[in-house]
């Protein structure tokens, strides 16, 4: 998975990320998404048989860190902003076929 956040660095620890933006000595790393500016990657699984297989990709939104959430014992909270389903065989992995889906 890809991870999109603008992140800060604590000015004490130099930790990153840190949500105390009052002690934060400067921003970490920007990777959030660009409106209208695609973003890809690839991955590769190994396929267990020769049946048809089901990929979902899941764009999540999430208020805060897991690691984060679990210190400060809150709930994070996810939304799926778009997902998009693709079927394709294991011995055609270039022949596939891709629809959006409401999440």
């Amino acid at each position: 998975g890809e991870i999109y956040a603008n992140l800060l660095k604590d000015k004490d620890t130099n930790l990153i990320p840190t949500f105390a933006h009052w002690n934060a000595s400067e921003l970490g790393p920007d990777t959030r998404l660009v409106p209208g500016k695609p973003v890809q990657s690839a991955y590769s699984f190994a396929a267990i048989s020769s049946e048809p297989a089901r990929i979902i990709a899941e764009l999540i939104y999430r208020n805060t860190f897991i690691n984060v959430a679990g210190e400060k014992k809150i709930m994070p909270m996810d939304i799926i902003v778009t997902a998009v389903e693709c079927d394709t065989l294991p011995d055609q992995p270039e022949k596939f076929e891709c629809k959006v889906v409401e999440p």
